[in-house]
């Protein structure tokens, strides 16, 4: 069973496709029909395109404080791999880069909402996005890049969440508190204010709720939430199966209020997570071809990269897409993705949920609800997702 497909029949009768090409993406949310679908929701209740580890696009050669334990094998391998035209940190990287465009560049395509990672550069004595690598350019640039998308989009509503700090002391904190406050300014949404919908928002002129991780810096400091104020399951597997129906469960779990805030911002992390012994795999398929036995190679299709586990044939990105038009879009908040301007037709179905009949909604509502009550779906329950968030499965 696939919990993520319905019938043919059932799925041209309920999930007719829209024509999501007719969105200028740089201002889908300040469209004259999009604007009155969402102007009257909190931004919970708005279907977001998001990236996933939004700062991994172009990374250096450096190592960050967030290298996973991968890196530290990888490096103990560093004599064999050092011989191959295939580099350890081309092998590293590969893993590592989790978006194919800049964040601005990912602003123009349609994502409104910002996976960020952030780490204290001790050699540079500069904040530093990173996932594994840490990305090239400060982070100050970055806020700046970010200001200036605003600026010249103003219908465009952005979340930003900074929900991985790597040592960062209370300095940096402040320092990086500093710099939202010198980039974005007026434009973040104080914590008082966070209840109310876009429409009211955009008239007092707020457009960027900041989500962040650390509780001692928020309660100093007006335009910050807390993680309390989102929901993100990560489903930390390889399979496709078991990733959706981790994705359907928490949907389930927020359309029956069981263990979330009803204005508790929900991300559904349409994500495979390598395992160790794939990335192993990955690097001895790498060596071989270096070797030159490439037709021992092309015998074993092995994922060398979060860009082929998000679009190699058939590809993740494109299973998410086919859930999300399954979804009713009173469920869906935030959907993110590896690579995911890389897929526009998964940007374009994530925006066209916001336009949706009522009766679809209903309709997929119950779909959905029957389908996590099942004995099968329950099953696949992923144990990491349930042990780290057990108010999500009770």
């Amino acid at each position: 069973m696939q919990c993520f497909s319905v019938a043919p029949w059932l799925s041209s009768a309920l999930y007719p496709q829209s024509d999501a090409s007719q969105y200028d993406l740089p201002n889908w949310m300040a469209d004259e029909d999009v604007w009155e679908a969402i102007r009257g929701k909190h931004i919970s209740e708005v279907v977001l395109p998001g990236s996933h580890d939004s700062g991994a696009y172009d990374l250096t050669d450096d190592r960050s404080p967030e290298a996973p334990d991968i890196v530290a094998v990888l490096e103990r391998c560093q004599f064999v791999c050092g011989t191959c035209s295939c580099g350890l940190l081309d092998i590293v990287r590969g893993w590592s880069t989790a978006q194919g465009h800049t964040i601005p560049g990912q602003l123009q395509l349609g994502v409104r909402y910002l996976d960020l990672r952030v780490a204290w550069e001790q050699a540079t004595g500069q904040l530093r996005l990173c996932h594994g690598l840490y990305a090239r350019g400060a982070l100050d640039e970055t806020l700046v890049a970010i200001g200036a998308f605003l600026e010249a989009h103003q219908g465009e509503f952005l979340i930003l969440d900074f929900n991985h700090m790597f040592e960062i002391a209370k300095e940096q904190h402040e320092l990086l508190c500093q710099m939202l406050s010198v980039t974005l300014g007026k434009l973040m949404v104080p914590r008082s204010q966070a209840h109310l919908t876009l429409g009211e928002l955009r008239q007092l002129g707020y457009r960027v709720l900041v989500l962040y991780a650390e509780q001692e810096t928020v309660s100093q400091h007006s335009f910050l939430l807390g993680q309390e104020a989102i929901q993100s399951l990560w489903p930390d597997t390889m399979s496709v199966h078991h990733l959706f129906a981790i994705l359907d469960r928490g949907l389930a779990c927020r359309s029956d209020n069981r263990g979330f805030n009803h204005q508790c911002l929900h991300v559904s992390q349409g994500i495979l997570t390598p395992s160790t012994s794939t990335i192993v795999t990955g690097v001895l398929m790498a060596l071989c071809c270096c070797w030159g036995w490439s037709c021992f190679c092309c015998c074993i299709p092995v994922p060398t990269g979060l860009k082929t586990l998000s679009q190699r044939n058939p590809g993740v990105n494109r299973h998410l897409r086919e859930w999300v038009a399954e979804q009713s879009q009173q469920n869906l908040n935030v959907v993110l993705a590896d690579y995911i301007c890389d897929s526009p037709e998964l940007i374009h179905a994530i925006i066209s949920k916001n336009m949706e009949p009522a009766h679809l909604n209903q309709q997929r509502q119950v779909l959905a609800r029957n389908a996590c009550n099942s004995d099968t779906l329950d099953k696949y329950r992923c144990q990491h997702s349930q042990a780290m968030y057990p108010e999500a499965y009770v």
